[in-house]
């Protein structure tokens, strides 16, 4: 084999890498007029449904009555309703609650109390309620705030992502 040989198959393998990355180019530049000519359309759906959105969520805030039991419904494959968000903790006295939580939920103790025996409030209030109160821990401010969930949807997901793509589009060729 001479080098002669060796410079054909270079340039053989050079053209076929062109062409492959001249056909990725081609692919890349037609998915790009293809989101450029549905962007307009997606943003105007995603105001419409921003607006639906607003809508339906003060719907839902002025008719709690609609959602005593149970407190979220799935309706047209919306899920919606109200749920509990933690409100304010308030740990009267920390050592007496550390001495609790080693008597009554003693598995618990190492995800609950630092090593320095400190409270951690963050898998401290994901305990249910009774058992908070039990410890000497009191929540307030909790309150019941609407919510709405798209169940089993991924299009929220791609949506963003495509106009998040669409704006640095723009931004370079404008």
């Amino acid at each position: 084999m001479s080098l002669l040989s060796i410079e054909k198959t270079a340039r053989e393998f050079a053209d076929r890498r062109q062409a492959l990355a001249d056909r990725v180019q081609l692919l890349q530049d037609e998915l790009e007029q293809v989101k450029r000519k549905h962007l307009t359309g997606i943003r105007i759906l995603a105001g419409h449904l921003a607006v639906a959105h607003e809508i339906l969520f003060e719907e839902i805030k002025d008719h709690p009555e609609c959602f005593v039991k149970p407190k979220t419904q799935t309706i047209a494959g919306v899920r919606c309703g109200f749920k509990k968000e933690r409100g304010k903790t308030t740990i009267a006295d920390e050592a007496t609650t550390i001495a609790l939580i080693k008597k009554l939920c003693p598995e618990q103790k190492d995800v609950l109390i630092q090593t320095e025996e400190k409270l951690l409030k963050t898998p401290l209030l994901q305990l249910p309620a009774a058992t908070l109160k039990r410890l000497g821990v009191t929540v307030t401010e909790d309150v019941d705030a609407v919510f709405i969930k798209l169940v089993g949807d991924d299009i929220d997901k791609f949506v963003c992502a495509l106009l998040e793509e669409s704006e640095q589009i723009l931004r370079e060729v404008g």
